[in-house]
């Protein structure tokens, strides 16, 4: 690895919650162990059931994370971006993927192997806490998810998901914050549980009040405070 990829997988290093409170030693000692993969949009990193054997770091592009219930229906987990960790989970307990990973666009990872992975730790002692405080920011959010499937209407629920989508994949323009996914209305109702049509509902709802706006291939939040009240 060059100098300035070097250079450029330190600075990306620091903005992942995994390494960030590591030294420069120590994030170059991982950068060391760390390979650089590229995929084409719609191509999987990984698949639900795959032997787990490293875990990625995104660096350019989105990935999508969904898994498939007893039924067949896929569940759209989340959207991830650069910066953001996947495939942590198999290398610590040793199961298969519980989840599938697929770029969105074009995308780019850096890949660490179980066995890099216990060698940084020999190194950095301190990863095994965050590891565990990571683990334990996701429980938290599969927490919330329980909770607001149960308390919160369809409507409550795409505006909470709309939200997380602007604040994590979000750009501001003139008219609003553009959300940088061309999301469509049937992944939405695969992240909150629901159905394309009471999606639909929802998303009129919205624009009828002037909250939220379609253009091309993508939504516009135009008022973000009325958004954020609608998903509590």
């Amino acid at each position: 690895m060059g100098a300035s990829s070097q250079s450029e997988l330190i600075e990306l290093l620091a903005s992942s919650e995994l390494f960030a409170d590591l030294s420069d030693d120590e994030k170059s000692n991982v950068a060391d162990h760390m390979q650089k993969r590229r995929y084409r949009a719609n191509e999987a990193l990984f698949y639900e059931g795959d032997e787990g054997s490293h875990l990625y770091l995104i660096s350019s592009g989105r990935v999508s994370i969904s898994s498939r219930s007893p039924e067949g229906r896929e569940v759209l987990v989340a959207f991830l971006g650069p910066g953001e960790i996947i495939g942590e989970l198999s290398l610590l307990d040793g199961e298969p993927r519980s989840a599938e990973a697929r770029a969105v666009e074009a995308t780019e990872a850096y890949v660490l192997s179980a066995a890099a992975l216990n060698s940084c730790i020999d190194r950095s002692p301190g990863l095994s806490w965050a590891l565990l405080k990571m683990l334990a920011r996701r429980l938290r959010k599969a927490d919330e998810a329980v909770a607001d499937a149960a308390f919160l209407d369809v409507a409550g629920r795409v505006a909470k998901r709309l939200v997380d989508l602007a604040e994590n994949h979000g750009s501001p323009t003139e008219t609003g914050i553009r959300i940088g996914i061309p999301v469509t209305q049937e992944q939405l109702a695969a992240m909150v549980g629901a159905t394309r049509e009471g999606v639909n509902r929802a998303l009129a709802g919205f624009a009828n009040r002037g909250i939220l706006e379609r253009k091309g291939r993508f939504y516009v939040v135009k008022d973000l405070a009325r958004l954020e009240a609608r998903a509590t």
